[in-house]
C-alpha cells in the first residue's frame, strides 16, 4: 500500500497516542508454528521498515515520522496458542504484552528467534490441566443456555 497522509488517523484515530506497535498474526493453521518461520517472517518485515519513514501529521499539525515509534518484532500466534492460554490471560496472570516483549527479548543479542511463540509458551509458561474453571470461560454461556432449556431429570428439552 502506498503511503497517504493521514491514512493511520484515518482507520485509527488513537494512532498518534501510542507507545508500541505490536504487529501480531493469529492464525489458526499450525503450520506457522514450525520453527523458524516467525524469524522469516520477521527479516522480511525489516526489510519494509525503512520505507515507513515517511512523515504524516497528526490531528494537532504536528509531523510525526512513523519510525519513531517502537515498532515491536512481527510474532505469529496460533489461534490454539490463545484458547490454551485464555483462562490465565483473562484472569490477569500472565499479560499478552508482557509475554510477546520475553518473547522478542530472545532475540536482543542478535541471534534469530528460531522457535515459534507456542515453543515458547510451551518452554516457559507451560500450564498444567485447567480443570473446570477452563471448560467455564470457554463455553459458559452455552452450558447455561443447555441446563435453562433441559430437564435435568429426563435429559428432554423444554
Amino acid at each position: 500500500m502506498a503511503y497517504k497522509p493521514n491514512l493511520y488517523e484515518t482507520f485509527d484515530p488513537e494512532f498518534c497516542k501510542v507507545d508500541k506497535i505490536y504487529p501480531v498474526l493469529i492464525t489458526s493453521d499450525k503450520a506457522y508454528s514450525s520453527i523458524g518461520v516467525n524469524e522469516y517472517v520477521n527479516k522480511k518485515v525489516s526489510t519494509i521498515k525503512p520505507r515507513l519513514s515517511k512523515y504524516y501529521k497528526n490531528k494537532f499539525g504536528k509531523a510525526l515520522k512513523i519510525s519513531q515509534f517502537n515498532v515491536q518484532r512481527p510474532v505469529i500466534i496460533d489461534l490454539d496458542t490463545l484458547i490454551m492460554y485464555s483462562l490465565i490471560l483473562n484472569r490477569g496472570s500472565l499479560d499478552i504484552f508482557d509475554l510477546i516483549n520475553e518473547y522478542n527479548g530472545l532475540g536482543k543479542t542478535g541471534e534469530p528467534i528460531l522457535l515459534s511463540f507456542y515453543t515458547f509458551m510451551m518452554d516457559y509458561h507451560k500450564i498444567g490441566a485447567q480443570g473446570n474453571d477452563f471448560i467455564q470461560l470457554l463455553y459458559g454461556d452455552i452450558i447455561e443456555t443447555v441446563e435453562d432449556k433441559m430437564d435435568v431429570n429426563t435429559g428432554d428439552i423444554k
